[in-house]
């Protein structure tokens, strides 16, 4: 299981954001430093089963960090054989 974020990708020469890299894992890893900040406070408020806790953190932590790496496979696959967003295409729902 990965223990850290997939590698950024290369700055796009267009300046544009890229989805993954510049929103999606910026705001996952700014999620889990907040999330262990409330895991300290918690820990330190109460007497409690710290290892549970500290065991659920770092497993939410490797399962984010997977989802990033399974994220980032999706886009190498998209980018590889793009057929762009369909923006072109309306959008329809039915009721």
């Amino acid at each position: 299981m990965p223990v850290t974020f997939p590698a950024p990708a290369q700055p796009n020469m267009n300046g544009e954001l890229d989805a993954l890299n510049d929103v999606m894992f910026p705001a996952l890893e700014e999620a889990l430093k907040r999330r262990q900040i409330q895991v300290q406070r918690f820990l330190q408020e109460r007497e409690t089963d710290s290892i549970a806790i500290e065991n659920a953190h770092s497993k939410i932590r490797k399962l984010v960090y997977k989802l990033a790496h399974v994220c980032k496979e999706i886009d190498q696959v998209d980018k590889a054989v793009p057929v762009g967003m369909g923006k072109e295409v309306a959008c329809t729902t039915s009721a």
